[in-house]
């Protein structure tokens, strides 16, 4: 009998014929991840890390771990960094806290991060710098569970055109210049009311978005950020604004010419990663998620961001994987503000 199982533990596999290696690894000095990793770090497909890292750890991943599909740095402290072994060529002054400059930026000829498929940011950030994931074409999933980021800088996500969704937290107040250019497998964005500047370009090349969430109450001013949706089909996405604020969107700038503006409630929901609880249920081969109010989205996707299963649930439905052959997956449980991900295999 097939059986679905929830593990949220790291494990090894077998895919495709080639061998899968899953590390989780605790870093005591920053700027040692590959010695921390081990010699086999070139074999590692799945790498948690805990500890402390800096600058210099994001370019030896971008460098040398070839192989590396998902990355977990939720429990991971990020230390300042001063000096030239960062990945920022001609930079050499790294701050705390921040996912540096071309962090993991697929740089040529060390063109290894163009596989990596999911990224899960430290909790305590407080920015995503230039161009983080620039060209990162095979990211799928970015989880970003901070409630500490305010800043995210000029094309961190460019060219992440396998980027299917991301949380943008309630946090964040700066959106920076051409964030998601070219992210053509977006769907829905949802910009918090905590956005007050959004840079140029921020949304262009975004072509399958359907369904932009815009909080504020007051529309952000884009007449210096002329081409923030070029692009976007403006005729078929809807733009969702508050109650009440629906003719000050249709005045403003940038914002006037989505031709399908709607009121209602924005904002309805935050997901708590700790809340929400997986109950597998091997005879109906499927599960149920419990511990949210209201209503969200699942998406099931393989380990190379492509959406298998999506469906809007309620908490306690039951959700289905009858379908779906044996298998490692991502479950990603989406709201207005928050992405969380799971992961599912399907023995």
């Amino acid at each position: 009998m097939k059986k679905t199982i929830l593990l949220l533990l790291c494990l090894s596999y077998i895919l495709q014929g080639k061998a899968e290696l899953s590390k989780t690894v605790n870093v005591t000095t920053p700027g040692s991840i590959l010695t921390a990793v081990g010699n086999d770090y070139v074999n590692v497909t799945n790498l948690t890390l805990t500890g402390t890292i800096d600058a210099r750890d994001f370019k030896q991943i971008s460098y040398y771990m070839s192989n590396l599909l998902v990355l977990d740095l939720s429990a991971v402290n990020i230390v300042a960094y001063t000096g030239t072994a960062g990945p920022m060529p001609g930079s050499n002054v790294y701050p705390i806290n921040t996912i540096p400059k071309i962090a993991l930026s697929p740089v040529a000829p060390n063109n290894y991060t163009a596989k990596l498929t999911s990224i899960t940011l430290p909790t305590n950030i407080t920015c995503i710098d230039n161009q983080a994931f620039y060209g990162c074409s095979g990211l799928a999933t970015v989880v970003i569970p901070s409630t500490t980021i305010t800043t995210m800088v000029s094309g961190a996500f460019y060219g992440c055109s396998n980027l299917t969704s991301i949380n943008i937290p309630s946090s964040v107040t700066s959106l920076g210049a051409s964030l998601f250019f070219g992210c053509s497998k977006l769907t829905t964005i949802n910009i918090p009311s905590s956005v007050t500047s959004i840079g140029n370009a921020v949304l262009s090349g975004c072509t399958g978005l359907t369904t932009i969430y815009a909080n504020s109450s007051t529309p952000v001013d884009l007449s210096s950020s002329t081409y923030a949706f070029s692009n976007v089909n403006k005729t078929t996405c809807t733009l969702h604004v508050p109650v009440g604020t629906k003719v000050a969107y249709q005045a403003a700038v940038v914002w006037q010419d989505f031709f399908n503006i709607v009121e209602g409630i924005t904002e309805i929901l935050t997901l708590k990663s700790e809340s929400i609880e997986f109950y597998p249920n091997p005879v109906l081969n499927g599960f149920r998620i419990k511990g949210f109010e209201g209503k969200a989205r699942i998406d099931i996707t393989d380990l190379n961001g492509k959406v298998l299963l999506t469906k809007q649930v309620a908490n306690n439905d039951f959700i289905s994987v009858n379908s779906l052959p044996g298998n490692l997956y991502f479950v990603k449980i989406i709201t207005g503000n928050e992405t969380i991900v799971k992961k599912l295999i399907k023995e």
